[in-house]
């Protein structure tokens, strides 16, 4: 229960430096009052767009892919192309020499993908069919969710993957507690993502990992029509390597984003809890500024390279003049003040 404790503290400092004079007792249940409804309601979208704002250290993480498909002629695919062949829906997008099945959870910003000690280009796509060439028959996503069962120990924040009995999915659904109880029971979750699956069915889905420490979660879903397919990761990359900006805890936070995060989080309380305009654009104006000082601090804590680029590369998401670093994404938007 650390990061709902953690995430209680931060909140309340958040409170105190905003000056609303008004104290809050728990966010995982909220205690019902209007503090701790808005803390909860915009803690993790505030935080989300502050951790896309920059390539964090903190907040890397890396994961093998799992490959999907690979071109004709590969190690993985030694089939010799007949005459003629131009490219079959059993390969790779056109231009690709591989794709992966692209990690949905928990991920915010890919930044690399690595292969060795090479950065390799690539891109994100929507595969339709089968390795085979059969047309994917992933045709429903869940829309809503009924808890039959809470399980224990979990925290706010958690991601969980899900796995339903029966039912051929390509995707597996995300769910993510939003409110707890001193049990780390689960009482309400958001979908993060709704999974991909041929059947529906009634049975019950229930946990197949988590990056917390609770079990037992367990609910049953409506589902709605879904477009036949699954998401990928294009790259020329043998042995995948993801490098990705994901969710941590608060503990792990450096320092700098962590002031920026908090003034942020202010700014929207100020505006739903006191209705001052004023306070609201000065205080996102500094939590801008907050990111532009720690995006400096936190990029010199690696390798730094001074060279020209290009602002038609730049769009193009080239940051370095050296192949190696290649489409390292741009830095995400700032608030809109």
């Amino acid at each position: 229960m650390a990061e709902a404790e953690d995430r209680l503290l931060f909140c309340k400092r958040a409170l105190g430096e905003l000056g609303t004079r008004s104290t809050i007792t728990s966010l995982d249940p909220p205690d019902g009052s209007q503090e701790a409804y808005y803390c909860n309601l915009f803690f993790y979208d505030t935080r989300d767009q502050i951790l896309r704002a920059a390539h964090w250290n903190f907040a890397s993480i890396s994961d093998i892919l799992t490959l999907w498909k690979a071109a004709p002629g590969t190690p993985e695919n030694p089939t010799i192309p007949t005459a003629g062949h131009l490219w079959s829906v059993r390969d790779p997008t056109p231009g690709w020499l591989y794709s992966y099945i692209h990690p949905t959870g928990g991920i915010l910003q890919f930044r690399r993908i690595i292969s060795g000690s090479a950065y390799i280009p690539f891109d994100v796509g929507f595969d339709t069919y089968d390795r085979v060439g059969n047309v994917l028959q992933f045709n429903s996503t869940i829309s809503a969710i009924t808890i039959t069962n809470q399980g224990i120990g979990y925290a706010g924040g958690d991601y969980i993957e899900m796995v339903q009995t029966g039912a051929i999915c390509g995707r597996l659904p995300i769910i993510q507690p939003t409110q707890v109880d001193d049990m780390g029971r689960i009482l309400l979750a958001n979908i993060m993502y709704g999974g991909s699956f041929v059947t529906n069915g009634g049975s019950e889905l229930s946990q197949a990992s988590t990056t917390g420490t609770g079990s037992g979660f367990a609910f049953t879903a409506n589902f709605v029509p879904h477009p036949p397919g699954i998401r990928v990761i294009l790259t020329n990359a043998q042995n995948a390597i993801a490098d990705y900006t994901g969710p941590v805890t608060i503990a792990l936070y450096d320092s700098l984003f962590a002031d920026a995060l908090m003034l942020a989080l202010e700014a929207k309380l100020a505006l739903a809890l006191l209705g001052d305009r004023a306070i609201y654009t000065a205080k996102l104006k500094d939590a801008n500024d907050a990111i532009l000082t720690a995006r400096v601090r936190d990029g010199n804590e690696g390798l730094t390279t001074y060279e020209h680029v290009p602002d038609w590369l730049q769009v193009r998401g080239v940051s370095s003049m050296t192949p190696a670093t290649w489409q390292n994404p741009s830095y995400g938007p700032l608030f809109s003040v």
